[in-house]
């Protein structure tokens, strides 16, 4: 274990196998469990990452930073994400990060 500082509120902690203090990685979970329990009482089959980032307030790089750690397994089937390259909203499935098959097609040409 190393010192570093916090990626997100910048504290000095040990650093072990994350780059964000205890607090914040709590902080991170509790935000998480809040937006799934959210997601679940709305009883839909649909809800865009813009949805929940308008309600709960947050940017973008937050919400995918909750989606690549695995936050969303459980809100994963009725989730929608944007495209980073084109916009457009798709479902995610394999892990291509924010990329859209149309997109991932066009990048491997």
């Amino acid at each position: 274990m190393t010192l570093a500082n916090c990626k997100k509120c910048g504290k000095l902690f040990m650093k072990k196998n994350r780059d964000i203090c205890d607090s914040c990685y709590d902080a991170q979970n509790k935000l998480a469990e809040e937006i799934c329990n959210y997601v679940v009482s709305l009883n839909t089959d649909n809800i865009s990452m813009v949805d929940i980032i308008k309600k709960f307030n947050i940017n973008s790089k937050e919400f995918e930073t909750l989606f690549n750690n695995a936050k969303f397994v459980q809100i994963s089937d009725i989730l929608t994400i944007k495209c980073i390259r084109c916009g457009n909203e798709f479902k995610p499935g394999r892990k291509t990060g924010f990329i859209c098959d149309s997109c991932l097609k066009k990048l491997k040409l």
